[in-house]
């Protein structure tokens, strides 16, 4: 589900920015925020389930997520 709405936000947003010949700063977080996603969905399929609930998976994804999006902000506001 969030893959296809970061798909459905980057084709929204698109329509309503000048069209530049170089990636924008959002064009470079949605892109590292879909790759994050994608990380994360192989490895959901990759390893079992038993292995996701004894590691505490979804623990370490969102402080992953965190920490991302706490960096990018950082950088945002630097800007």
């Amino acid at each position: 589900g969030l893959i296809l709405t970061m798909m459905a936000m980057q084709f929204s947003y698109a329509d309503s920015l000048p069209k530049l010949g170089y990636l924008t700063m959002l064009d470079i977080y949605i892109l590292s925020s879909f790759c994050l996603l994608s990380f994360a969905a192989c490895i959901i399929t990759l390893l079992p389930a038993e292995s996701l609930l004894d590691s505490r998976m979804s623990l370490v994804f969102f402080t992953v997520c965190l920490a991302f999006n706490a960096i990018w902000a950082a950088v945002g506001f630097k800007e």
